[in-house]
């Protein structure tokens, strides 16, 4: 745990005099996907924020940016804004993806959290969520086992509810996913596995569960950052 919290110190420090993410930086909306085109020169951008996975739990990072990235600048329609002032209709930001084009359809409807870095739009890796419509006509995240594993005190009182929707997601379940994977992923009684297919029965209207991403994994990339800026004054000191 020592080398760990120590990695992430290093980490740290060495990539915040590459940016910074500005304060009250966070814009998050509902949005269509208008068009997204690969970035070809990954030199341009010197950090970025990214992740790792420890314990199941997603921790968020200013790192350098690093060429197995694929870096691409997005384009997408605004549909409703929960977060963060945003004048036009449009907005354009930059992501970052290991395994190719992100999978964006534009006939969904997508959750962005996104923050501004020295006057640029950028996602946050793994903070985009497809939703989907209920017969109520609000929109939904189905349940997020992370969310709630990785709450931050004070823990917010915020519970899983049973959704209607309106047309049923149905998450594909391959050969090779095993019997533990599959229960942590999709446990009951959140979700109920018909043969090859997940189905969620629980989930979170978009202003709790936006509520909970803040709470949880999200929280570190604000809370890291102003560890960061004190650190960085009380060297220049």
């Amino acid at each position: 745990m020592k080398i760990f919290k120590t990695l992430l110190f290093l980490l740290f420090t060495t990539s915040s005099i590459y940016g910074q993410i500005e304060k009250d930086s966070l814009f998050v909306f509902t949005g269509k996907k208008i068009s997204i085109k690969k970035v070809k020169d990954f030199e341009d951008r010197k950090m970025l924020i990214d992740t790792i996975v420890v314990n199941d739990s997603i921790i968020y990072i200013e790192t350098p940016n690093v060429i197995q990235d694929y870096k691409y600048k997005g384009k997408f329609k605004i549909i409703e804004k929960f977060k963060g002032k945003l004048t036009n209709t449009k907005i354009e930001f930059d992501l970052y993806n290991h395994y190719g084009k992100p999978k964006l359809s534009k006939s969904n409807t997508f959750l962005f959290f996104v923050i501004k870095i020295n006057g640029e739009f950028q996602l946050l890796k793994y903070a985009h969520h497809r939703i989907y419509e209920t017969d109520n006509g609000k929109f939904a995240v189905p349940y997020d086992k992370n969310e709630y594993r990785n709450q931050n005190e004070p823990l917010l009182k915020i519970e899983p509810e049973k959704i209607s929707f309106k047309n049923v997601p149905e998450f594909r379940i391959y050969k090779d996913d095993s019997p533990d994977w599959l229960k942590r992923t999709y446990p009951k009684p959140y979700y109920r596995i018909e043969k090859n297919k997940a189905i969620p029965i629980y989930g979170n209207y978009l202003e709790d569960y936006i509520k909970l991403r803040l709470n949880g994994t999200l929280k570190d990339v604000f809370k890291n950052w102003k560890k960061l800026q004190l650190t960085m004054h009380k060297k220049n000191c």
